[in-house]
């Protein structure tokens, strides 16, 4: 039994290992596309929040526009909200109309073009997934460090296809 648990452990902890650090929030921010909210920890996440690579970029200030939004259950659309990003270090700010994204953002993990982990301004983790990629079965090392940062939470899954129109 004890060799059972070892073995576990062990492969745990190599799932980790085999994921490279990537969690340059700048790059993150800059990598094209839409990303939804695909799963949260929260205990009431939006439902479509989405958020759009940043424009205006000032490559020296790490900052540039953000849009983002969640969809309204009153008009059945994704709501549009505007602010700054401010990436520094492993942090993405943002600053602007309230939302789901605004406030201070830790990046766990990045592949810079799929997929992103996070813990969000309100302290949940969350799986960001770029919309090319929304149907894939598994997203890697997303798939590993979301869990890891979940760690046996209530995960709530919060993109529909059906609703999340783009």
């Amino acid at each position: 039994m004890r060799l059972v648990i070892f073995f576990l452990g062990f492969s745990a902890y190599g799932a980790y290992g085999d994921c490279p650090p990537a969690n340059d929030a700048w790059r993150s921010v800059k990598s094209p596309g839409r990303y939804f909210l695909v799963k949260s920890t929260s205990s009431s996440p939006p439902q479509c929040a989405y958020v759009d690579s940043a424009t205006d970029i000032d490559e020296n200030a790490k900052t540039g526009k953000y849009v983002y939004g969640q969809l309204d259950k009153a008009t059945n659309a994704l709501t549009r909200n505007e602010g700054t990003v401010t990436a520094e270090g492993d942090k993405i700010i943002v600053t602007g109309e309230s939302g789901v994204v605004t406030g201070t953002t830790l990046l766990l993990f990045s592949d810079y073009g799929v997929c992103d982990v996070v813990i969000g301004p309100r302290g949940d983790c969350e799986l960001w997934v770029e919309q090319k990629n929304l149907k894939s079965i598994s997203y890697g090392c997303c798939d590993t460090m979301f869990e890891g940062c979940a760690k046996g939470e209530n995960i709530k899954n919060t993109y529909q296809e059906d609703e999340c129109t783009a």
